[in-house]
């Protein structure tokens, strides 16, 4: 029953939710069958929800104590449950969204003759949508809805005198040009990625729109976003959305700030990988300001994948007293289940970034495997460069067959098992030759730069310029 609609509906109520459910259960309106109360009782008195407190039979207890068990009957109840769940949470969530309710109110004056009502309901509704800060494609939406309703309100009453038209096409078309733009750079993105085409009608005239001077801030936005996707080469398209964006971030939703956000940050990390160091320091800078401005904090929660950049961000531009602050203040933020062992992963690399390799090993050997997969690669890669670099040997070794039965052992995707077997391979084979050989050297460094995939690439090509200082030898 755990993994049934109905619980993982449940599950998901807030507490106020919760509460809220309890009167509208009783309420004979919304539910007339008892058992469903008494359903809805007993979960209420669940601290939390397991497999154990939704066990079909404890549950079939509660409802009929007196009664043998019987599937049927209690996937009836359920199923009622259900329903009169679901009908709560939909009309919770029209129930939050004022300007809705009231333009349905509008549309049942209208229909109904009551003119007063009506006109008073839209003067009160264009206040409302006027004193919202949002100006993105969901606010043209609403309002170009709205002023739907006030044409047919004035078609009725005025019929000579001058309609809305003009507004009503106004934000219909602000409304279409920005959700295109909006989902171009989804397909633009998913292109990039997937090498997939995307035929998107009237792009390129919405295109040409959005490159007037007289487009909103929205538009430009979106504009500038598509355009540094495919035109990647030219950095003013970038810097112009990293500007506005910041500068105009109030309007837009939450949801739309990350989007926009990320796509900066991709940007950024497409130059990189390309050669341009320089964006090192614009994706740091990009990341002190989705911090700033909670752009990255998703209900007060931070994702364990965004933390782990922004750490290696930060220690890539040596700014090792920020990103000390930044664990301190920011691992609460990281879900529960994770909190400890990023903690320690973070601390353990800004100790290896230091040179302070031996507390470095101290909290890298606190957790033997992590919660996460690559976490756990990431340490133990962690620990092949320190034990390389300290020229400990044995343990090098001893480690490099251990993550190879690891690589073997876990379910991880080919691609990724080859990044870190390459890497393993690359550094066993150093260890057997002399690296203060010019020849030698110069081979294994065409060999590391021709190696794909491969992970930490440049510290490899490090280590081998450190081996014409000093040649690596076993120590037995």
């Amino acid at each position: 029953m755990i993994k049934s609609n109905f619980i993982q509906l449940y599950k998901s109520l807030t507490k106020q939710e919760k509460k809220a459910l309890q009167k509208w259960v009783y309420s004979p309106m919304h539910n007339q069958h008892q058992e469903v109360c008494k359903l809805f009782d007993y979960l209420a008195r669940k601290t939390k929800i397991t497999k154990t407190t939704v066990d079909k039979q404890r549950i079939y207890k509660e409802l009929f104590p007196l009664a043998f068990y019987n599937d049927l009957k209690l996937r009836h109840v359920q199923s009622y449950a259900l329903n009169v769940l679901e009908h709560f949470v939909g009309y919770n969530h029209l129930f939050l969204d004022q300007l809705f309710l009231k333009r349905k109110q509008l549309e049942v004056y209208r229909l109904r003759g009551l003119t007063k009502l009506s006109t008073k309901i839209l003067r009160k509704s264009e206040q409302e949508l006027a004193e919202k800060s949002l100006k993105n494609s969901d606010f043209h939406l609403e309002a170009y809805q709205l002023e739907i309703e006030k044409f047919k309100h004035g078609s009725t009453e005025r019929r000579t005198e001058a309609n809305n038209l003009p507004q009503l096409f106004g934000h219909l078309s602000e409304f279409f040009i920005i959700a295109t733009l909006k989902y171009a750079c989804t397909a633009a993105s998913h292109s990039n990625v997937f090498k997939s085409e995307y035929d998107i009608p009237l792009l390129a005239a919405v295109l040409e729109y959005a490159k007037e001077g007289s487009s909103s801030i929205s538009v430009k936005i979106y504009y500038e976003a598509y355009q540094s996707l495919i035109d990647a080469d030219n950095e003013r398209h970038y810097k112009t959305l990293r500007n506005l964006f910041f500068e105009h971030i109030a309007l837009f939703s939450k949801e739309e700030q990350y989007e926009l956000f990320q796509l900066t940050i991709n940007y950024c990390i497409k130059q990189i990988n390309t050669g341009n160091s320089k964006y090192f320091g614009e994706v740091f800078e990009l990341y002190q300001g989705g911090l700033t401005t909670t752009i990255l904090l998703d209900k007060n929660a931070l994702s364990r994948f965004t933390y782990k950049n922004i750490v290696s961000a930060g220690l890539k531009l040596k700014e090792f007293e920020w990103v000390e602050a930044f664990i301190k203040e920011y691992t609460v933020y990281l879900p529960q289940k994770f909190k400890h062992t990023y903690k320690v992963y973070s601390t353990a690399k800004l100790h290896y970034s230091t040179g302070d390799y031996g507390a470095a090993l101290q909290l890298l050997v606190q957790v033997e495997e992590y919660d996460d997969l690559f976490l756990t690669l990431d340490a133990k890669v962690l620990l092949l460069k320190i034990y390389y670099e300290e020229e400990s040997i044995d343990a090098l070794l001893a480690l490099i067959a251990s993550f190879n039965v690891f690589l073997q052992r876990k379910d991880i995707m080919g691609y990724h098992k080859q990044v870190y077997k390459n890497l393993l391979r690359l550094v066993n084979k150093f260890l057997g030759l002399p690296l203060n050989d010019k020849n030698i050297r110069s081979g294994l460094i065409a060999e590391v730069k021709k190696t794909q995939p491969l992970v930490e690439q440049q510290w490899l090509l490090d280590q081998l310029d450190e081996g014409q200082k000093k040649e690596l030898s076993p120590k037995r």
